[in-house]
């Protein structure tokens, strides 16, 4: 690892590689690589880690905590989707983990299905506000938190791992909290998608600065084994209606954050609709995941 003032340079979280070529460059400069070895695309040289807790100022948390306020109807719903992919793998009253849960959103909707919920938050303000939903929930890292190994069913990583500095050692963390046979679920943006490939650093989920990875179908399942999973089920689904890039592309992402913070139940209508009709593309990955023992 190669550190300068404020930046620092990184191996491959995948496969440990050093070789990488350019993927993409943000608008801002930032650099985005692909590992030669593996082909996991990442943020190279970035943010140093121990300044990463300073990224967010208390203005940029009003901002964030006014656009989850607003989407409110948008997150409920696609966590009740995922809630709802979940139940067949998952026994009644299950414990259930999720890390990075920020304001509790995915707590509040588990809890109502009789799951025993519980959270981990690395913001001590979006963390208190989960706490408000959910008491069981530990603001720091996942090092630290209090839960003894094989505790949990299942854990999820909902748009978490591609934030994290090391996600080998969150997989790692969570195959240790998992019991036996437990399910981990994770979501994430597809780099391999049509999408991805075509609009590059316009796509809504190219964000050099707070996405650290960008994984793909290999990339994901690769690193899972590493980490003592196998993969159940891994597919595609839309998040959205891939306008957002499109509008990206064309110097008007104000307008997608505009739509979204001013009618966010029109964007749903508009995306379920889409989706019952086939019309909206993949660019997001869920999977489930077994812990191997």
């Amino acid at each position: 690892m190669t550190t300068t003032r404020n930046a620092e340079e990184v191996a491959c979280n995948g496969c440990g590689g050093m070789e990488t070529t350019l993927y993409a460059i943000s608008p801002d400069g930032h650099r985005v690589v692909r590992c030669v070895r593996c082909g996991l695309i990442y943020t190279n040289p970035r943010l140093r880690t121990d300044l990463t807790g300073q990224r967010v100022d208390e203005q940029d948390q009003d901002e964030l905590e006014r656009e989850y306020g607003a989407e409110r109807a948008l997150y409920d719903a696609r966590f009740d989707e995922r809630l709802d992919w979940m139940a067949s793998r998952l026994p009644s009253g299950a414990r259930v983990l999720d890390i990075g849960c920020a304001w509790g959103y995915f707590l509040d909707r588990g809890l109502r299905r009789g799951f025993r919920m519980a959270g981990v938050e690395i913001s001590p303000r979006t963390g208190m506000f989960a706490k408000r939903i959910c008491r069981d929930v530990h603001i720091g890292e996942l090092t630290t938190a209090p839960w003894p190994e094989r505790w949990f069913d299942a854990v999820t990583l909902w748009h978490t791992l591609e934030h994290v500095p090391d996600p080998s050692e969150i997989l790692q963390q969570a195959h240790r909290l998992l019991k036996p046979g437990g399910t981990l679920f994770i979501e994430v943006p597809d780099a391999g998608s049509r999408i991805a490939r075509e609009q590059k650093e316009h796509w809504a989920h190219f964000r050099p600065l707070s996405h650290l990875y960008y994984f793909d179908r290999t990339t994901l399942e690769v690193l899972l084994a590493k980490c003592g999973f196998t993969c159940e089920r891994l597919e595609g689904v839309s998040q959205g209606t891939g306008w957002g890039g499109r509008l990206n592309q064309l110097g008007l992402g104000w307008v997608s954050k505009a739509l979204l913070m001013s009618c966010p139940g029109l964007v749903m209508a508009v995306r379920s609709r889409l989706m019952r009709t086939g019309r909206t593309e993949t660019d997001v990955l869920i999977v489930a995941a077994t812990r191997r023992d």
